[in-house]
């Protein structure tokens, strides 16, 4: 009985941090890439500052941002170090044209 409160007890404890080191949830990492998206200064480089963003389409490689001159593919490239917390990402940028 000893053995098992011991057991309960430290699984009491550690579950919280379990919880603090896994993955986020998905609707959570989408969230974190789009912000990701509208800070990123290569946004404002590529896209002009009298232009509005009109859309921002999620694809399966990542974005396509429209503006009212511009168009930008933007791919989410995933990181292959497993690791506690967040999926790591970068963004690689891509003007795909001219919007009219």
């Amino acid at each position: 009985m000893r053995k098992l409160m011991a057991v309960m007890s430290v699984a009491c404890v550690l579950s919280p941090l379990a919880l603090a080191w896994s993955a986020l949830p998905p609707l959570y990492q989408n969230i974190r890439e789009y912000k990701a998206l509208i800070e990123n200064p290569q946004l404002g480089q590529l896209m002009h500052s009298g232009e509005q963003i009109t859309s921002i389409e999620r694809t399966q490689m990542g974005f396509i941002v429209t503006g009212t001159q511009t168009q930008l593919e933007v791919e989410i490239v995933y990181s292959s170090e497993q690791s506690i917390g967040p999926v790591k990402f970068s963004l690689v940028f891509n003007q795909v044209g001219k919007t009219e």
